[in-house]
């Protein structure tokens, strides 16, 4: 329509970028890619490293300010996006030996808005190419998303590099014992157990006489004790306070 032809004239400059960042991937529109052909297995993806980030987003040049991107803002990007949980369901596919990766991003702020989409372009051995985010910013090559994602690529190749025994099937340590067998518990042999000397010692009751002594200094020197509520005659005074408290809530709200 009118319209449409009338935005791809004001920004000609954008499509073209877009057509030449895709071009890797023999033009295909990532936009475009069904469901049934991603995979979410975590062995599909690139090996990015952290490398690779500071490599994109620091040091690559802009396709419109001819400068290094120094995007020193969106090496943070994860700790306000990734491990916040707002990068969700990313998948990647294998097109023409390079690797597109797609991810949704939640808005930090605006929960009810939809995520955004974050597609990236690498290499098999995790150099990234390109990256594009339908956010406001995301023309700009580079933006917190952007940045999110690509943290949570590394994320993936760290925790698969670092596969604990638990993660793949039947793998367990190999056990030194040759046979087992059965006993009582009676009969268990757990070792040298070190004997823990009792610390228990009578300690006598404090006369009423001298409990009384003693709180009564409490009182003369203008402090309380919580055995004043329960002893006499302290206790008396303390419920003739509660009375007045109760009297007066009464009064005034009752």
């Amino acid at each position: 329509n009118k319209a449409a032809l009338a935005c791809q004239a004001e920004y000609s400059d954008v499509a073209k970028r877009y057509l030449g960042r895709i071009y890797a991937i023999g033009g295909l529109d990532p936009f475009v890619i069904q469901e049934k052909d991603i995979s979410y297995d975590p062995k599909n993806f690139p090996p990015v490293t952290n490398m690779d980030l500071v490599s994109y987003l620091v040091l690559t040049t802009s396709y419109y300010t001819k400068q290094q991107m120094k995007a020193y803002k969106s090496l943070n990007a994860f700790i306000k996006f990734f491990q916040a949980g707002f990068v969700t369901k990313w998948g990647v596919v294998k097109i023409n030996n390079f690797a597109l990766i797609l991810a949704k991003v939640k808005h930090s702020q605006h929960f009810s808005e939809p995520p955004v989409q974050v597609w990236v372009i690498c290499t098999t051995n995790g150099s990234i190419e390109s990256t594009h985010c339908t956010c406001m910013d995301g023309a700009g090559e580079v933006c917190s998303h952007v940045g999110a994602v690509l943290y949570a690529l590394e994320f993936i190749n760290s925790s698969r590099n670092s596969t604990s025994c638990t993660d793949i099937r039947s793998l367990w340590n190999v056990s030194t014992v040759s046979q087992a067998r059965n006993t009582f518990v009676e009969d268990m042999d757990y070792g040298p157990v070190i004997a823990s000397s009792s610390l228990s010692t009578d300690v006598p009751a404090v006369p009423a006489d001298e409990m009384a002594e003693i709180l009564e200094t409490l009182k003369d020197a203008g402090t309380s004790s919580v055995l004043m509520r329960v002893v006499e005659p302290f206790a008396e005074e303390f419920k003739s306070v509660s009375v007045m408290i109760c009297n007066a809530y009464k009064t005034i709200y009752v």
